[in-house]
């Protein structure tokens, strides 16, 4: 196509890719239409060979913009847009390709349209990358979602890849181009706004080739980062979700329901091979074992007869080649079992169930209007689950439990144990019944008549149940022991009535919890009443819990800090068992209405406000059941607890004077409150550095551009530094307002850098901030000052990530690792542990210096870092002075920044300062940090298990730090 064509633009962002570019360009030159441009933006990333990228072009015309720093995909696109000549302009993806037909295809879609907006199909590209060979190796999958043009659909789901649309260049600049808030999915809102009002015609034909890098190769987005974007794309096209919509999506879940069902049944047919498979290999394998017993008795026989007869050795050279046989044998059948695996696990149903369950809940959020019109209108009937999957054998659980818990004799001698305790309250068990499952119904009964602490009563309200087998059951009991109260009610009064009206019932001195298809360990009172009588003025005792599957099977326990006030303000971890003393909940009136399903949040949050006596006994005293009703299973089974939490936790605040507000935390029944600053204080930031002038660029940078909070101030401080490019790097910032620099030309110290930045800078508020950082969240400086600006809080740390997104920092636990170690070190950005989420606000004893916030008035209190430490520690020993002073120290998962670690100093710590860590230590590595678990490891940073043989291997890492091992 030549003549009077119109001109087309094809804009490709990209970033430190010279490589893939080279390739894109080619495929840019390849295109059978003419006349086109290639207008290239480098979002802040390497230089790239420009000369050679036009020679690849050969009569493509390059128009080619570099950005001095890296501002986001959706401002590289609106740049391009802006430097765009052609009338129609494209997209691609500097890891994607076109078709040599792809821009004459779309031109002639639009030649003629008043919607001068238009799009093709693109194929799904698995490409794997040898970085041995340097070769790459493409895999179709498939067409990528190719149908005709729907906003419904689009409103559910972004279908249409950028690189397959073609728009004018009017349309784009009319709609105002990418909103630079979105750092993910800014093409889907564009798209979005656009075809409100026009509408794109599409091309069934696939002109794109969209690839989908290996995991190796490629750089994935987290987790929590797509998450953010997908919740912010629905919330600003929220008024655009209609019945249309819901009805729609109603008709597609139907479909991949279906397609879901096929696929359920090949896996439960691989399923079954799996099993049979694995019987016949284990078979095989025994047999194979008894063989090679069998040979290794021969081989010692044979070499008895080589002492005695001097046989050959070819009959021993021959039984070793048939031991070889089976060993390769056995091998290719565990590879094959592998293979079988890895077939069912990737099998498509899980991928559709996943899919379906997001834009479910995306689209009718839990707790809203459409989530009501739904269940009144589109799925009126609640059906029973029609799949169940695999039990899971948790063996290092169960394991666990073998060694840790107490076996049949050691419960018996708690029971004459308990007998001998000088305090020995009534403790009143609260359990609200109805319509329990008659087994389940059992089993709580018979968890707590097996207490090994007899000293209780169970004071069960039956809410006008309609199963016949409660009254049965529940009167069967409470004649067989006089300590079970029992009362049947003429109408159910919801959980908090019922629960209340079991209050009335309990005469003893501490109340407890216990939900109707729930259990008790046979030791949980017992571990309870031990507490008190070492601490009788104890006011509230909390647990750590599990929960118990459909099979029976204990799992998933969740091992809890001690009393953390801030961590409660992110979820109610204290939740099971949770024991009250009884006169607390007198005071506050027992239960409120209208807060279900958080019931027990507002509960124990209106204790806290009336004592802070609260002990935390780290051992598994309550199981949760899990199964099809309940949220030990499915949180959104009571999606209305989400709400009913948010609201207990406001009225907290409220009633306590507390100047915040709450938002969604990052999953349901998680919170996060925001403390509003009353005034606007000027945050030092302090950064000591020696030359590497780029890595203190990418960090200053970051400040200015991402922060949204400006009154601050960034005090650099120069150690000793000698490289030119550095020095000519400073002369070009030294004059912008909020940048001070200081030259500290002692040996490295610290301590002592840091002490003297702060003699240097003049803010209310400090910041120590390692060279190496990069800031990611935008209002990562509001995030911290909302907390250190508190009078109870000392220090406030944030969440550091690696370059790969996964945690570098998430809090320091002393003791951990040996001295102090970083928890969740390693894990991925939204990690969920047996020590609950890396997501959560909580108390720590420390957090590390790398980006460490405190008030000066606070710092000046504690005369500064301690300078007898060189490079490590003084971090977590100002910390332990702040808890020693009665502050908190906090850490928060909404600043986030990167952690290039240690790219300017070097990694040899010296002995001295282990040895100084050792003496602040001491206390809190034999004793055990508060907020951590002693049931978790602490030679990892996985919050895994302990291990028996721990306490040896910690103390030899610990002496030879200190030069003595």
């Amino acid at each position: 196509m030549t003549g009077d064509n119109p001109l087309v633009s094809i804009i490709v962002r990209t970033k430190d890719r010279p490589e893939l570019l080279k390739i894109v360009c080619k495929s840019i030159a390849l295109q059978t239409y003419r006349p086109i441009e290639a207008v290239i933006v480098n979002d802040g990333g390497c230089d790239l060979p420009i000369e050679e990228l036009k020679g690849i072009l050969g009569n493509v015309s390059l128009n080619y913009i570099k950005l001095e720093m890296n501002y986001g995909r959706p401002f590289a696109g609106n740049t391009g847009i802006k430097h765009a000549s052609g009338e129609y302009i494209c997209f691609l993806d500097d890891d994607d390709e076109y078709y040599p037909e792809h821009v004459s295809t779309l031109v002639s879609a639009v030649t003629g349209r008043n919607d001068k907006i238009a799009y093709s199909d693109a194929m799904k590209i698995a490409r794997k990358f040898d970085s041995e060979t340097g070769n790459i190796e493409d895999t179709e999958l498939g067409v990528f979602s190719s149908y005709d043009f729907s906003y419904i659909d689009l409103i559910t789901e972004n279908y249409i890849p950028l690189t397959t649309l073609i728009f004018s260049r009017k349309i784009l600049l009319d709609s105002g181009g990418f909103d630079e808030e979105f750092e993910l999915y800014e093409d889907w809102d564009l798209l979005l706004r656009i075809t409100e009002k026009s509408t794109p015609s599409h091309i069934q034909k696939v002109t794109v080739k969209y690839i989908f890098w290996d995991e190796d190769s490629q750089i994935s987005q987290r987790p929590s980062e797509r998450k953010k974007y997908y919740d912010k794309i629905f919330y600003k096209h929220r008024d655009k979700i209609n019945t249309d919509v819901i009805l729609h999506l109603k008709e597609k879940r139907d479909t991949v329901e279906k397609e879901f069902l096929k696929s359920l049944e090949h896996y439960r047919e691989l399923e079954k091979k799996y099993k049979d498979y694995i019987e016949v290999s284990e078979n095989r394998i025994r047999d194979a074992e008894k063989k090679i017993h069998n040979a290794e008795k021969k081989i010692i026989n044979l070499s008895d007869e080589l002492e005695h007869q001097k046989v050959t050795n070819k009959i021993l050279q021959d039984t070793i080649a048939s031991l070889e046989g089976m060993k390769k044998f056995l091998e290719e059948k565990v590879d094959l079992l592998e293979r079988e695996i890895h077939m069912m696990v990737n099998t498509i149903g899980w991928r559709v169930l996943t899919r379906v369950r997001r834009i479910r809940d995306r689209l009718i959020p839990p707790g809203s209007n459409r989530k009501k019109v739904y269940e009144k209108i589109i799925f009126p009937l609640k059906r029973k689950s029609f799949f169940k999957p695999i039990k899971q054998v948790d063996n290092e659980y169960s394991k666990w439990i073998s060694i840790q818990e107490p076996d049949a004799e050691e419960l018996k001698s708690q029971k004459t144990e308990s007998l001998h305790f000088s305090l020995r309250p009534r403790i009143s068990i609260i359990a609200p019944v109805y319509n329990t499952d008659r087994d389940m119904l059992i089993l709580m009964l018979n968890s707590v008549v097996s207490q090994t602490y007899d000293n209780w009563e169970l004071c069960v309200v039956d809410g006008n149940s309609d199963s016949p087998h409660i009254k049965d059951i529940l009167s069967e009991y409470s004649i067989k022991d006089e300590r079970i109260k029992v009362t049947f009610l003429e109408k159910n009064y919801g959980i908090a009535g019922n629960s209340n009206r079991a209050l009335q019932m309990a005469t003893g001195e501490f109340i407890t919890f216990l939900d109707h298809d729930d259990e008790l360990t046979p030791f949980a009172l017992f571990e309870v009443v031990k507490v008190l009588n070492k601490m009788p003025e104890i006011d509230i005792v909390y647990s750590d819990e599990d929960k118990i599957d459909e099979s029976g099977k204990r799992c998933k326990p969740f091992f809890k800090p001690d009393w953390s006030p801030d961590l409660l303000m992110s979820v109610n971890y204290v939740c099971h068992l949770m024991v009250i003393r009884k006169n607390i909940l007198d005071s506050i009136g027992g239960f409120r209405e209208g807060y279900d399903g958080a019931q027990d949040y507002d509960l124990i949050l209106r204790c806290i406000s009336q004592t802070s006596r609260i002990v935390h006994v780290p051992k598994v005293l309550y199981h949760w059941r899990m199964h099809a009703e309940s949220t030990a299973q499915n949180i959104y089974v009571k999606d209305y607890a989400h709400e009913s939490g948010k609201k207990a936790l406001r009225e907290y605040l409220s009633g306590n004077n507390i100047n915040a507000h709450v938002e969604d935390g990052a999953g349901m029944t998680n919170y996060r409150v925001r403390y509003l600053l009353s005034s606007n204080p000027k945050v030092s930031v302090i950064i000591p550095f020696r030359d590497k002038h780029k890595v203190l660029e990418k960090c200053i940078n970051s400040i200015i551009q991402k922060s949204s909070y400006k009154n601050y101030e960034l005090i650099l401080i120069s150690n000793s530094s000698s490289e030119k490019k550095l020095f000519d790097y400073l002369d070009s910032i030294k004059k912008l307002h909020e940048i001070k620099i200081f030259h500290y030309n002692q040996t490295f110290n610290y301590s002592a850098i840091n002490n003297f930045g702060v003699k240097q800078s003049d803010g209310e508020v400090l910041l120590f901030l390692n060279n190496d950082t990069e800031v990611i969240t935008e209002d990562w400086l509001e995030s911290m000052l909302e907390h250190a600006m508190r009078k109870e809080v000392g220090a406030v740390g944030c969440k550091l990530l690696f370059p790969d997104n996964s945690i570098q920092h998430a809090g320091v636990v002393v003791g951990l690792t040996g001295f102090a170690g970083h928890v969740f070190s390693k894990m991925s950005d939204d990690a969920y542990t047996n020590f609950g989420s890396v997501d959560f606000v909580r108390n720590y004893l420390a957090v590390t210096g790398a980006c460490m916030m405190m008030r000066r008035d606070v710092f000046e209190e504690l005369r500064g870092f301690d300078e007898r430490f060189t490079l490590c520690g003084s971090d977590v020993e100002i910390c332990l002075r702040l808890i020693q002073n009665g502050y908190r120290v906090i850490y928060t998962p909404f600043a986030k920044l990167y952690h290039h670690e240690a790219l300017t100093r070097g990694g040899d710590i010296p002995i001295n300062d282990f040895r100084l860590s050792w003496n602040v230590y001491e206390k809190y590595i034999n004793g055990g940090d508060p907020y951590y678990n002693p049931n978790l490891t602490r030679l990892k940073t996985d919050c895994s298990l302990k291990a028996n043989n721990e306490e040896a291997v910690l103390k030899e890492i610990i002496e030879h730090a200190m030069g003595q091992g």
